[in-house]
């Protein structure tokens, strides 16, 4: 019984220190959205909203709807809609890795316009996180992140709001 207890002890330790160095579960793959306007209003909401966020803007083509950003880049307990990187992203276990001492997080995104039936506009987003090293004595490089769907679909639900008093 007593060669049982280091033992038990021994596989539990392995087990937490495996699932600490987990990579992100959630897969990173575009939103897609239905808002309840036409592209022609809907393209100056997405540049106003990005512009409030202080997301820079990258690239724009209003021809094709598409609208590229750059990086914002977010401090350790900097807020995005009040909420910090965890609610957003998922970078992975944060007790072992290099995500633990993360100092901030990064971000960038596409958002493609597509007039659909209606009047209404299938907006896809799609974002790119990571969290940003800091530079300490094992960094290597930026830790990137997986998207939650919370991201998108709170821009999404900001939109839909918006242009719903829109006059």
């Amino acid at each position: 019984m007593s060669a049982m207890v280091p033992r038990a002890t021994l596989c539990l330790c392995v087990f937490f220190l495996l699932a600490a160095c987990a990579r992100p579960k959630h897969p990173v793959t575009p939103q897609l959205f239905t808002l309840d306007s036409e592209p022609d209003s809907v393209f100056p909401e997405v540049m106003t909203l990005l512009a409030e966020l202080n997301w820079p803007v990258a690239d724009t083509n209003r021809n094709v709807g598409l609208i590229t950003t750059d990086w914002l880049v977010l401090g350790r307990r900097d807020k995005l809609f009040g909420e910090t990187r965890g609610h957003w992203a998922d970078c992975g276990s944060l007790v072992f890795s290099r995500a633990a001492t993360a100092y901030g997080f990064q971000m960038r995104g596409s958002f493609d316009l597509q007039a659909a039936v209606g009047d209404r506009t299938q907006l896809r987003i799609q974002t790119t996180i990571n969290a940003l090293d800091d530079g300490g004595p094992f960094a290597s490089h930026d830790i990137a992140c997986a998207s939650r769907g919370r991201l998108e679909a709170r821009l999404a639900d900001e939109l839909n709001a918006r242009l719903s008093r829109a006059p």
